[in-house]
């Protein structure tokens, strides 16, 4: 017994020293941390003697336990939540401290990337080798998203000066909106409409406005999409028109409306002795298949053959060909699963 007050009074006396140094210099989790050290060594003690728990030890010792440990337990249950209180704002200040550090970091990484494009003429170059890094993970790398982002600021600003082509223009809105940097993505746009009004890129932009908007101004944007559809069915963008309103169909789930527009389309287009593309097919079917209803296989696979037979008097170099075969295929393996 006499043993074992030996090791409490050397326990008391380190616990005595730690306290001392906590509060000289540790926040309120050191002390908890230190508590548990406590309690650890007081475990140890206790297994030196093959105790299991504490009501096997002699009254006397018990208490001295008992004294030691009421030390650090608060008085009253009001102080206990005024010491969780403080626990918690002292984790909350940590938290905040490292979310500065981190924006801090995050700042600095971004103007380094702004002086480095801004000393580097290439833009397009520039632009060129982050779409090759886009097999990176774009959503978790901090230094890859930052230097994108300065990258397109940076075409942003030069756009309006009128530097850059449409086309380039046409890739950095892509490249914005892969990083799901549609608010960038709109901005180039716009730059580039007032540029460029090209079909194409109005298409895109009012596809944007679907997807960083609601109400009124989705519905506004979907409306005019569906016209651009109509008017630019024999465009050599069209697959690319049609392209953005089948995305804002799938956003919106708007695509009864989509279909309509398309049969209109091949109405008029028909009647005007001209031939509707494989790819406009190849997005009807897809878009009955996902409707369905009554005669939705057989309506479906008419809009395939139109658009099969439509294919075969292209080469794959013809535009938007390799995206209406793909689409067909698609659609024939969702119609025909057991064919293929």
């Amino acid at each position: 017994m006499e043993k074992v007050e030996q090791e409490l009074k050397q326990l008391n006396s380190d616990l005595n020293g730690l306290t001392n140094r906590v509060a000289e210099l540790a926040p309120v989790n050191e002390l908890i941390k230190y508590l548990l050290f406590f309690w650890a060594a007081i475990s140890a003690v206790l297994g030196l003697f093959g105790w299991q728990k504490i009501s096997d030890i002699d009254e006397d010792v018990r208490e001295k336990v008992r004294q030691e440990v009421v030390l650090f337990l608060p008085e009253s249950e009001r102080d206990f939540e005024q010491f969780s209180e403080n626990v918690a704002a002292s984790k909350s200040l940590k938290d905040d401290w490292e979310g500065l550090i981190s924006t801090f970091r995050s700042s600095a990484k971004y103007q380094e990337f702004i002086q480095a494009a801004n000393a580097d003429f290439d833009l397009p170059g520039r632009l060129n080798r982050l779409l090759l890094r886009s097999d990176v993970d774009i959503a978790t790398d901090e230094d890859f998203r930052t230097e994108a982002i300065a990258t397109l600021e940076l075409i942003k600003q030069k756009a309006a000066t009128g530097e850059f082509p449409s086309d380039f223009l046409f890739n950095a809105i892509q490249f914005a909106r892969r990083i799901e940097n549609y608010r960038l993505a709109t901005e180039i746009a716009e730059q580039a409409i007032s540029l460029d009004p090209k079909p194409i890129t109005e298409a895109i932009s009012q596809s944007l406005i679907t997807a960083s908007s609601s109400g009124a101004a989705a519905d506004q944007a979907f409306a005019r999409l569906m016209e651009i559809v109509n008017q630019e069915v024999l465009s050599p963008e069209a697959h690319l028109i049609l392209a953005e309103a089948w995305n804002a169909a799938e956003r919106l789930r708007r695509h009864e409306e989509l279909i309509r527009e398309l049969d209109r389309t091949f109405t008029a287009t028909l009647a005007d002795g001209q031939s509707v593309p494989a790819y406009y097919y190849a997005i009807a079917a897809t878009l009955t298949l996902r409707i369905g209803g009554q005669n939705s296989k057989e309506r479906a696979e008419d809009f395939i053959d139109a658009g099969l037979r439509e294919l075969e008097g292209q080469t794959r170099l013809a535009l938007g060909y390799l995206q209406a075969q793909r689409e067909l295929a698609e659609a024939i393996e969702y119609l025909r699963p057991s064919e293929n």
